[in-house]
């Protein structure tokens, strides 16, 4: 996301966004997205990732009508002000720490989908790794049984304290348990 919230103190802090402020509506936020964030892919994070997202959310191609009511009717804009600074606005007033939650949004990297989506969308991407921002990426997955991600090498974030001693994990694995809390069980043992 654009912030990320510290587990023990609960303040906001940087992510994909270097600095944030707040709207005097109550209701939309600016964002300095850090340059130096990047896709897997190695393409820089801008704005044109978030307004795309938007678009992307709001799109019924993506068959998706939770994501279609709720980017539509709860974050009702994303406007960019050049590569590297958003507005995003919400649907009413919030307290400063609910608006920072509810426009806390994660960017789609438009240059991977070609900036639209087509009627298509499902059927070609549903089984392609998506580029990430994040420390991990889908390495490879089993049909009903299994997703396995990977740390990303020379990730972006890791020159920041506060990234610091996380994400020390090189492989995620995480697997699909079915017949019951039995069987779940016996796998926590």
């Amino acid at each position: 996301g654009l912030v990320d919230n510290n587990g023990e103190t609960k303040e906001w802090m940087p992510a994909l966004a270097t600095h944030w402020a707040f709207g005097a509506d109550g209701k939309s936020m600016y964002f300095k997205l850090n340059e130096k964030a990047r896709w897997t892919d190695g393409t820089p994070v801008t704005s044109a990732d978030y307004t795309f997202m938007l678009a992307m959310m709001r799109s019924p191609d993506i068959q998706d009508p939770w994501y279609n009511e709720y980017y539509t009717k709860q974050v009702v804009d994303v406007k960019a002000f050049g590569d590297y600074v958003i507005r995003v606005q919400a649907d009413v007033p919030m307290a400063r720490d609910d608006l920072l939650y509810n426009v806390n949004l994660n960017p789609r990297p438009s240059r991977y989908y070609g900036g639209q989506i087509g009627k298509d969308w499902v059927d070609s991407y549903q089984w392609k790794f998506e580029p990430t921002t994040g420390p991990y990426y889908l390495d490879s997955y089993k049909k009903g049984e299994s997703l396995t991600f990977k740390k990303v090498k020379d990730w972006w974030g890791y020159q920041y304290d506060y990234n610091r001693y996380r994400f020390n994990v090189d492989t995620l694995e995480f697997r699909v348990i079915t017949g019951g809390n039995d069987i779940v069980r016996n796998y926590f043992y």
